[in-house]
């Protein structure tokens, strides 16, 4: 009967057992499950490579990209050379069978697993086999189980289910034709799809023998072809193997080449098969070699995932099937309807203007328009995915199976946006113009939501005694936009003390996810600018940015990202997102920044730089804006200190031990900032200028510990843009030079440096600043040098980033005041002292980190006067 392998048998009699007591309420089926209509089957195959051999047995391997090859299943059978092979579900039970044609006495066996875990063999008498017939298997006529299909040279297809009921269609097919089964038109039935080689031509018939596709390829004799979902689109592509040509080519079901790559040696005789062996949701080509004994196991751009060697010969079969029940398949699911509301799209905030200076709208504004004056809009697309229960994410997080959940959730959003159209495509932003509100774009939706209990395999559809679920979110209708006001957390609109200083400020923002930026002065002159939203270098090939809303527990609030409304599953979904709304951009979609001119006095001038990025943690489009420099009508030193009022409360002038009482500064200083990132992290730190005075030129020397930080690349700041500037990267040290013709003067950032944190958690390196400077009349300047330290902490219990952003700002300080004051709750992340509690000393202490001037700058963020920092009204 052959046999088992000890681990394969003790699986299987747990998978039996399983779903005997466990999942007695569900039927386990290979018909791939329905995540879009809410129908359970096979989600993924965990395909096992079967070879036959005319050494009279077949092995069934385990193979995946690193273990393995397994020899999970040695059955000695008569099989001859040119003998037919295939596996899939024909019985409906979860567990594929093989099928195998003998051309010796033209019997069809089915090779089957029974309930004692042997294999047995039912054998049809009635198919005269014969040799150049071709054998597979699939759901051609729709009835939601698989038929073995039989193309043989009378000329006729011969279709059988597994009771052996027999029905026959013509069809045009001779010997050295090539049939394959497969859903090629995304209709969820199987084609017929024949290589006819004296036509040399590609044709795809349906059951009936209806023709429903045919386009020109060269066919020749030792040609092979098979259909797999080889792209993750959720249709299967054609794929044809060329003996002739060495070659794989891949086509739609309209003939339209998808790819193509050369296959060294593909003979007359070679083994070819399509299937899922590393279980990670997308098919892959094996080849197997007769000349070099070899199994190749290819991805659709011919990139080599995995080779072994095995005996095989000229004739000899090969086959992709999931034997020992190793798929992942899921049971009928549990049926809800949900509503997700006011999820945030896109932010485009106001451009600064300072009350005072600007009054009147019209003057600085942002509008979706492009540079032949045409309005623009962005294409939001809302479109279905998937979450896992929490404990498969922990038990199986190294498993290929999720670690490939968003090219799986990809398959399924290309199949429901081939059935829905381009109704859930809307366009957005359409005639928006900010000019003196921010405005958020939000989207409601309507959701049906399916949770699949999954029933096999046994250990993970079961862990710790709980029920795990794959959870489906799938749009009901095309959701409704709304455009409403927006209140920015960093900014306060009228006052441009309050907007950030650097990029690094802005709300959500990374540098991998910058898509554009533009800076110009406001002075007298008129200035407009278009911000392109060409992608970043992250975000190539990707062109959408998807974000959700957290799975399991109840939603509410308002921030950006963050949906209002209650979202009620039945499992456990942890921290798990899933991602719906996805926002496309092209170079088309343009956004102008209009300045109309009027400001004269160089005092009142500033620069702004309008920065477009995608929000980090939500996906948003966001534009928002830094003032890197502004003159001196803005300068907080103006500013009277000692008692101040955040909403109705009083403070006065002294916090944690310092006295701010009167405090001003004088002179010009050139300064770093204190530091921290997490082990292996990127790292932006400015140097930065105050209150410089015409200074003609300057060299600059910072020096670090290489063994800790590795300088990448280099920037100039906003104050040098039009300076000669030139910068050396050593290994520990940086070397700038600059001159500037008008003279530097203000404040700003001289350059930006990005470093890659290589040291490890508790390591110091101490960021040593030393200048030389000369104002334009060749006059010795006086600096104050602040110079710094940059630590490696942990990511976990960095102290003091009160946010979790993984950096220490100002606004972890003003987190920590509200904690002392009672606004918010506790968190002794803020405790910096290890009193026990946060008071007003660990919020300085906080700022110092964050600043490296406590003294001063805690002063400024009390008033809501510092970059970064919007004022907070207590209650």
């Amino acid at each position: 009967k052959g046999r088992l392998n000890m681990k394969t048998r003790l699986y299987f009699l747990i998978l039996v057992f399983a779903a005997i007591v466990i999942f007695s309420f569900q039927t386990a089926t290979a018909t791939e499950a329905d995540f879009i209509s809410g129908s359970g089957g096979r989600v993924v195959l965990d395909g096992d490579v079967i070879l036959g051999s005319h050494n009279d047995y077949i092995h069934v391997y385990d193979v995946d990209e690193t273990d393995g090859p397994e020899l999970i299943a040695d059955l000695t059978r008569t099989y001859w050379q040119w003998d037919g092979i295939a596996s899939g579900d024909l019985s409906g039970n979860g567990v594929d069978e093989i099928i195998h044609g003998c051309r010796v006495d033209g019997k069809l066996r089915v090779y089957y697993i029974d309930s004692d875990s042997t294999w047995s063999t039912k054998i049809i008498e009635t198919v005269n086999f014969k040799q150049g017939h071709v054998v597979d298997i699939g759901d051609i006529n729709g009835d939601g189980s698989n038929e073995i299909v039989i193309a043989d040279t009378e000329p006729q297809l011969r279709v059988l289910n597994w009771d052996g009921h027999l029905w026959a269609v013509q069809l045009d097919f001779e010997k050295g034709d090539k049939m394959a089964v497969g859903d090629v038109t995304g209709d969820d039935v199987a084609e017929i799809i024949i290589g006819d080689k004296s036509q040399n031509s590609i044709k795809i018939f349906d059951y009936t023998n209806i023709e429903i596709g045919e386009f020109e390829a060269y066919f020749a004799d030792g040609d092979d072809i098979k259909v797999g979902d080889v792209n993750l689109d959720g249709i299967g592509e054609i794929i044809h193997a060329s003996s002739n040509a060495n070659m794989i080519s891949i086509y739609d079901m309209n003939g339209t080449e998808l790819g193509v790559f050369s296959l060294d040696n593909f003979r007359k005789g070679d083994g070819f098969a399509v299937g899922d062996v590393t279980m990670n949701g997308v098919d892959e080509i094996v080849h197997a070699d007769y000349t070099e004994d070899m199994i190749s196991l290819y991805d659709m751009n011919g990139d080599l995932i995995k080779k072994f060697g095995r005996d095989f010969r000229q004739g000899d079969g090969l086959a992709i099937g999931d034997v020992d029940g190793g798929s992942v398949i899921v049971g009928e699911p549990i049926h809800s309807q949900q509503t997700i509301a006011d999820q945030v799209i896109a932010i485009i905030n106001a451009p600064p203007k300072h009350l005072g200076v600007i009054n009147d709208s019209g003057v600085f504004y942002a509008t979706h328009e492009n540079e032949n004056e045409e309005q623009t809009s962005h294409s939001f697309k809302t479109t279905t995915d998937f979450a896992f229960s929490a404990k498969i994410s922990v038990s199986y997080g190294s498993s290929k199976f999720v670690e490939a959940k968003a090219d799986i959730s990809s398959k399924y959003s290309s199949k429901f946006e081939r059935e829905t159209g381009g109704s859930f495509t809307q366009t957005i932003g359409h005639g928006l113009t900010a000019d003196i509100k921010d405005r958020v774009i939000h989207t409601t939706t309507h959701y049906d939501v399916y949770e699949f209990p999954i029933i096999n395999p046994p250990d993970m559809a079961v862990i710790d005694g709980e029920q795990q679920y794959i959870m489906a979110v799938v749009p009901i209708a095309p959701p409704s936009i709304t455009l409403d006001d927006y209140n920015s957390p960093i900014h306060t609109v009228g006052d441009i003390r309050t907007y950030p200083g650097t990029m690094n400020e802005l709300l959500g923002y990374k540098s991998r996810n910058l898509i554009n930026y533009i800076e110009f002065v406001m002075s007298a002159d008129e200035s407009s600018a278009w911000l392109e939203l060409t992608e970043s270098e992250y975000q190539a090939g990707k062109h959408t940015s998807s974000f959700g809303f957290s799975a399991g527990a109840s939603i509410s609030g308002g921030a950006p990202g963050v949906a209002k409304g209650s979202f009620s599953v039945q499992a456990d979904y942890g921290s798990e997102t899933v991602n719906t709304n996805k926002l496309t951009i092209t170079e088309e979609n343009s956004i102008k920044v209009n300045y109309e001119g009027g400001i004269t006095d160089e005092d009142q001038k500033y620069t702004v730089r309008s920065v477009m990025y995608y929000d980090d943690e939500t996906g948003a489009l966001i534009l928002d804006y830094i003032i890197p420099v502004m003159g001196s009508h803005y300068d907080h030193s103006a500013l009277q200190f000692g008692s101040f009022s955040m909403g109705d409360s009083y403070y006065g002038g002294i916090l944690g031990g310092f006295n701010f009482s009167g405090y001003t500064t004088d002179g010009t200083v050139l300064s770093v900032d204190n530091t921290q990132s997490t082990p292996d992290s990127e790292v932006q730190l400015p140097i930065k200028i105050s209150d410089a005075d015409n200074i003609g030129n300057m060299d600059i020397t910072l020096t670090y510990d290489d063994s800790i930080l590795s300088a990448s690349t280099l920037t100039t700041g906003a104050i040098t843009s039009n300076s000669l500037f030139m910068d050396n990267i050593g290994s520990g040290i940086i070397n700038i030079s600059l001159v500037d013709a008008d003279g530097i003067s203000g404040n700003g950032s001289i350059a930006i440096i990005t470093f890659d944190v290589i040291g490890d958690e508790g390591d110091i390196s101490p960021l040593i600043l030393s200048a030389l400077a000369n104002d334009r009349d060749g006059e010795g300047v006086n600096m104050e040098i602040m110079s710094a330290y940059f630590s490696v902490e942990d990511e976990e219990s960095l102290k003091g980033d009160v946010n979790g952003d993984g950096k220490i700002t100002s606004a972890d300080a003003l987190l920590a005041l509200q904690m002392a004051v009672g606004i918010i709750e506790e968190d002794l992340i803020a405790d910096m002292n290890d009193d026990g509690q946060v008071t007003s000393i660990d919020a300085a202490e906080i700022l110092d980190l964050a600043t490296g001037n406590a003294v001063v700058d805690m002063g400024y963020k009390l008033r809501g006067l510092n970059k970064g920092i919007k004022p907070r009204q207590l209650p």
